[in-house]
């Protein structure tokens, strides 16, 4: 018992000087799952994004995504500029091209009825994410321009613009 007492002020002294320590610091989260309604893909996608190498004022991020619906899968593409890498609170403005096909359930077959069309969405918007991590919420305004070429000709296609915005909650790591 005499022992244990002499060992507490000890204790008591390392516990005091590990909290008084200066914490290492946490490198910056460079990576973000998040789902986005509306946005880049036809209805939804979910996405993964790669931030790169900071800079004062700018970030630029890429990001990668998937939407599968009933009639029609896609792939959003995206390059987006952050503005205030270092605080929680961002402009964004990103540009993204998604290309998708329409019936591919019959892509490659016989009588194939798929039709292949890219969306080009430019985006501006806010978004709220802190550097080391965390929730990740982001909306904004994101038109979209569907270009549909026939598959007997791909330069000569049609060209149709949707007013459209972007809803994202996800998660940085």
């Amino acid at each position: 018992m005499n022992r244990l007492a002499s060992l507490l002020p000890g204790l008591g002294l390392l516990l005091a000087l590990a909290a008084a320590a200066p914490a290492a610091a946490q490198p910056p989260a460079r990576h973000a799952l998040y789902l986005e309604a509306g946005g880049r893909g036809p209805y939804y996608s979910l996405n993964y994004e790669r931030r790169l190498r900071p800079g004062a004022r700018l970030q630029w991020a890429l990001s990668v995504g998937a939407a599968v619906l009933p009639d029609e899968v896609a792939l959003p593409l995206g390059l987006t500029a952050l503005t205030h890498p270092q605080g929680a609170h961002h402009a964004a403005l990103g540009l993204s091209v998604t290309p998708a096909v329409q019936h591919y359930r019959t892509l490659g077959a016989r009588e194939d009825y798929s039709d292949k069309l890219l969306y080009l969405a430019p985006g501006l918007g806010y978004r709220y994410q802190r550097p080391l991590g965390g929730l990740l919420l982001a909306v904004g305004a994101t038109p979209l321009w569907r270009l549909d070429p026939p598959s007997y000709d791909p330069w000569d296609f049609s060209v149709r613009f949707y007013p459209s915005g972007h809803l994202a909650v996800g998660w940085g790591f």
